[in-house]
């Protein structure tokens, strides 16, 4: 091996034995000398040595002290010990100690000191070496370690026999097997015969899989429906090395896909059945969407309605107004109710009541909900008192209606949340992998979700407050853990922590304190202080007439100027581009804690969190 001029550093006490030393070996190495440890310490400062030789016996320090606190400082540098005296267990004890390369008697031949030179500093180049592939290879095994900590998929590495010999931890939250359990085992421990045939023969003819759906089984033999995305290794020459397998656990997905299907249907069943003309615009004026009670009263039918714009159904003379009432959607979100005439499609016109809300669609654009009722036959029924009075009920009724639909605006996006997280998650970590199928997978969810049908439970509840409805029993501890389901999505991005102690048992109407919960948590959420994890405290206290309950949090916190002003629809304290929402949560909160015959009010603390408090009756 061809030896670098490298730094050595040579410690003696005797100039003589300096100047000879140099004289010798400075043609074949970058000598570097000191009288003293004390000088040598600071050579050691100043430059990259590689190598110490030194005396043992020397004035103030020794040799073995000398080397002690070089090594501390610099550990890799190699050591020679030079000595004239026979004290062999300080020597030994050296060089257990501290780690001395070798030692030489005085004097010393110098073919010996040449060999044991070269040595040394083989040594430390190989001691360099191997520290940077350690290095190099630590960080591979922490990204590889990385990788499958935090993924939910399970990676199963198999050999050109069929055995598994690599397989992510992952494996034991989804199948309920420890590694080590399968690891040199085949594939038979999670897939029958017939579906491990058709999965080969597939990688065989093509050299991958790509979204093999079926059912595997788990440790205590439940089965899980899962995707397959696998591909065979080979090496540089095309041998034949193995199989690797991609695991998803789609289970969950499926059950998902599912509900969106139920809560589709049901939501539109409730829309074509529901008593007033409802529709959805582009801000355009197009409609998107319209019920079955809208089509009857403009003459229209569904399909042709959605081929039409708004405008098309409005008077010349209501266009300056209509831009009026736009401008107040811009800036409040809303505007009605609103009384103008549409134009049938047999020509005539007749008078409508409108109220309207701009709402943010799936990909941001916005769009507006229209509440839309026909009040031909109050109109030619009442005379001009009657008719004030008609419409002063049908605006306390479509101001049901408004709230009605800000709950669509506002509630939908929480549920939505975690579809959302499974689409970002495939596009994110398998956009290359799983192929054509996965397009049209996600399609199908990006248009359900896109629909909003899943709120139908949302809308349920809040087009049910102030009818017919009973009190029930309502475990506030249940109700709770249904509520950090929900919003486990969101809790684990932010890293929150929720916690409780006291919640009774109370008489109540379920759905409303479900809604109440999850709004005051879903704020607390949305409002934390930056790079701090929230932590939200609930509990309760009994009073003579009801229960104080307490929402406790460590978020961005409330002005005392606005403690009033958080509880009235639409009122917000933040731009939308720090905070999403249309202000509608805590008017809600209010609704349905007067609903219960209680109060709602904050303690206000910025920049240290909020202090909710609401009352609820029993008595």
């Amino acid at each position: 091996m061809k030896i670098e001029k490298l730094k050595i550093l040579y410690v003696d006490d005797e100039a003589s034995n300096i100047s000879v030393f140099k004289t010798v070996f400075n043609r074949h190495y970058h000598i570097l000398t000191a009288q003293s440890a004390a000088k040598g310490l600071k050579i050691l400062e100043q430059h990259p040595i590689r190598l110490i030789i030194t005396d043992q016996r020397m004035p103030n320090m020794s040799g073995i002290e000398f080397l002690k606190q070089a090594k501390q400082k610099w550990p890799d540098i190699k050591s020679i010990l030079l000595t004239g005296y026979a004290d062999i267990e300080v020597i030994k004890e050296a060089i257990n100690d501290i780690g001395i390369f070798r030692y030489i008697n005085k004097p010393f031949d110098f073919r010996e000191m040449k060999s044991t030179i070269d040595g040394a500093l083989q040594l430390y180049q190989l001691d360099i070496d191997k520290n940077k592939a350690s290095i190099v290879l630590k960080e591979k095994a922490n990204k590889f370690h990385n990788i499958f900590k935090f993924i939910n998929d399970v990676f199963i590495r198999v050999d050109n026999d069929g055995f598994i010999e690599m397989i992510s931890p992952s494996v034991y939250e989804l199948f309920g097997y420890k590694p080590e359990e399968v690891i040199g085992k085949g594939l038979k421990v999670f897939m029958n015969e017939k579906d491990r045939n058709n999965g080969l023969l597939q990688i065989k003819e093509t050299g991958s899989s790509n979204n093999f759906e079926t059912d595997l089984y788990t440790k205590d033999n439940s089965l899980l429906h899962v995707l397959i995305n696998s591909r065979m290794q080979r090496d540089e020459d095309g041998i034949f090395l193995g199989i690797e397998y991609l695991i998803r656990d789609v289970t969950a997905f499926k059950l998902q896909q599912n509900t969106l299907a139920e809560h589709e249907l049901k939501l539109k069943r409730f829309l074509d059945n529901a008593p007033v003309g409802i529709a959805l615009n582009n801000m355009q004026g197009k409609f998107i969407e319209v019920n079955r009670e809208f089509s009857r009263f403009t003459g229209y039918s569904v399909n042709e309605l959605n081929n039409l714009s708004y405008w098309d159904l409005t008077p010349d003379e209501y266009h300056a107004q209509e831009q009026i009432q736009f401008d107040s959607l811009e800036k409040n979100n809303a505007f009605g109710s609103y009384d103008k005439e549409y134009i049938h499609k047999n020509g005539h016109r007749y008078p409508v009541l409108l109220n309207r809300v701009k709402i943010n669609g799936k990909n941001g654009e916005a769009l507006i909900w229209s509440a839309v009722q026909d009040i031909t036959k109050q109109k030619k029924a009442e005379g001009t008192i009657e008719i004030k009075k008609a419409i002063t009920l049908l605006e306390s009724k479509n101001k049901e209606l408004e709230q009605f639909a800000y709950i669509v605006s506002h509630d939908l996006q929480a549920p939505l949340n975690t579809i959302s997280s499974f689409v970002g998650l495939l596009e994110e970590e398998c956009k290359d992998k799983l192929g054509d199928n996965a397009d049209i997978y996600l399609n199908f969810i990006r248009q359900s979700t896109k629909r909003m049908k899943s709120l139908i439970t949302g809308l349920l509840e809040y087009s049910t407050i102030g009818s017919k409805r009973t009190l029930e029993k309502v475990n506030c501890n249940e109700l709770l853990s249904l509520i950090e389901d929900d919003l486990q999505v969101l809790i684990h991005e932010k890293g929150a922590v929720v916690t409780c102690e006291g919640l009774p048992e109370i008489q109540a109407y379920p759905t409303e304190m479900k809604q109440l919960f999850q709004n005051l948590i879903g704020n607390a959420l949305k409002y934390s202080q930056p790079d701090v994890f929230p932590i939200i405290h609930i509990s309760a206290k009994k009073q003579d007439d009801g229960w104080l309950f307490k929402f406790k949090d460590n978020g961005i916190g409330i002005d005392e100027k606005f403690k009033e002003e958080i509880f009235i629809i639409f009122q917000r304290l933040h731009n939308k581009e720090d905070y999403e929402g249309d202000g509608i949560g805590l008017a809600h909160c209010k609704k349905i804690v007067e609903l219960h015959k209680g109060e709602i009010w904050v303690e206000p603390n910025p920049n240290t969190g909020s202090v909710f408090y609401f009352t609820i009756k029993t008595n």
